[in-house]
């Protein structure tokens, strides 16, 4: 806000006890509770960056179904989150809140990095997919299976 923009909105997902609190101070925001099924995949299809401040997540689920919707995610340096990120490719790893507000006013006003950031988020979740996984693990047995019987042929 301080930064002059005002062509944005805050999407907040889920229940806290911050609730109220969010919805009397944030004008900016909307905050739609718990959402699950059709109605989380809209509301990831219709965002343009996913914001993910916590610094004590261990994984970040949600950072991932953001990017299999095509949605760039803004993580910390702090938690599991960090390694999904690619930084400047599928997302930034943010040190601070300046950096928050920095990578968020670069991806606003640059609609096409944002788009570029979009369709790598979304090529990148789809190869973390289990299908993919499963031909990664099944590649690696059949490498190693092919090791171990050339070593047996050669004996």
């Amino acid at each position: 806000l301080e930064a002059g923009q005002s062509n944005f909105k805050f999407l907040i997902v889920g229940e806290g006890d911050e609730r109220g609190f969010l919805e009397k101070n944030m004008r900016f925001a909307e905050v739609t509770g718990f959402l699950d099924g059709e109605q989380l995949a809209e509301a990831y299809a219709n965002m343009d960056v996913f914001v993910f401040p916590s610094e004590t997540e261990t994984f970040g689920n949600v950072v991932q179904e953001a990017n299999a919707s095509g949605v760039p995610a803004i993580v910390t340096d702090q938690g599991g989150p960090k390694f999904i990120v690619r930084h400047n490719e599928t997302g930034f790893i943010a040190e601070n809140t300046g950096e928050f507000v920095k990578y968020s006013l670069e991806l606003m006003n640059d609609a096409e990095k944002l788009a570029k950031m979009k369709r790598l988020s979304r090529k990148f979740a789809q190869s973390r997919s289990w299908d993919a996984v499963f031909k990664a693990v099944y590649q690696a047995y059949a490498e190693t299976y092919a090791i171990g019987l050339a070593d047996k042929n050669n004996k």
